[in-house]
């Protein structure tokens, strides 16, 4: 218990007197960990829209007129499907009246003779099980005509997807150089202190020993890094949504609430930079340590 005190006080110590050291990986963490801060919220709305696109892509089928007493027993054929959300039966009648209501009244004459036939809007719970279901759906024997959007659709599923892919391959290019640039600046650290590593190693301290106090500053540089992310996240988002929500641009997203994601990603956020931290100290000192006892 005593070594662990001594431990952290070496650690506390060495990071406030060589704090200008410090400063310059805080800056490090601090820069980093504001854009990925802002890199996740923006993922994590870009995910939230197409989630929502995604939610509100449907397959129409229509309904073979042979089959039209069989509704109750297709429309559970359909939810057994799975990748099928809900589905909405269109009547023929309320198809008339939406064709009536776009077309206008050139179509009131069909109302004694409906040529249409009834049918279903099939929405899927996401994308990549549209053409499982369209192609389950067109096999059916009740199924007349199956509309489901073709190439266009397919299309913009596969750019949703890469949206959401990049967004995430940015995360952890991001945290990957914050190790790398808070182990680089770790060395400065170390260099400045070379004889007093030369003193310990000289008196008999082991390289777990010597490197112990190094893992607190780097824990004591995440955190510090942290902060000033968190607090531009928590206020800085909840003010953009509050500001911006009525916005023109903004009512072709689905917008993320600021609660409780704000503080998701800042326990992220706190938990990366102290990880970066420990991993970028844990390197270079590891490195530099090259007297094995």
């Amino acid at each position: 218990m005593r070594r662990i005190f001594r431990t952290l006080k070496e650690g506390f110590i060495g990071f406030f007197r060589h704090f200008s050291v410090s400063l310059s990986s805080i800056a490090v963490v601090t820069f980093t960990m504001l854009f990925l801060g802002i890199i996740l919220i923006l993922t994590n709305n870009i995910n939230s829209t197409t989630k929502n696109i995604e939610g509100n892509i449907d397959i129409w089928v229509s309904i073979k007129a042979d089959y039209e007493n069989e509704k109750p027993q297709i429309e559970e054929e359909i939810k057994q499907i799975t990748g099928v959300s809900r589905i909405q039966e269109i009547t023929k009648e309320d198809a008339l009246e939406q064709y009536i209501a776009t077309y206008g009244d050139a179509y009131e004459r069909f109302k004694e003779n409906n040529p249409l036939l009834d049918g279903y809007l099939i929405y899927v719970t996401d994308g990549r099980y549209l053409e499982e279901v369209s192609n389950k759906v067109k096999s059916a024997q009740w199924a007349f005509e199956v509309m489901d959007g073709g190439d266009a659709t397919n299309n913009l599923l596969d750019s949703l997807n890469m949206l959401r892919t990049g967004g995430s391959a940015f995360v952890i290019a991001l945290t990957l150089l914050a190790v790398f640039l808070i182990s680089n600046t770790i060395k400065l650290s170390i260099y400045s202190r070379q004889d007093e590593i030369e003193i310990m190693r000289i008196v008999g301290a082991t390289n777990n020993f010597i490197r112990s106090p190094f893992l607190i500053e780097g824990i004591l540089i995440g955190i510090f890094g942290s902060i000033i992310p968190i607090v531009i996240i928590v206020f800085g988002y909840d003010y953009l949504v509050n500001k911006l929500a009525d916005s023109t641009i903004f009512g072709l997203f689905q917008i993320t609430p600021a609660v409780p994601m704000v503080y998701e990603i800042s326990v992220i956020i706190l938990i990366t930079s102290v990880s970066v931290g420990l991993i970028g100290s844990f390197i270079s000192v590891t490195r530099n340590l090259r007297w094995v006892r």
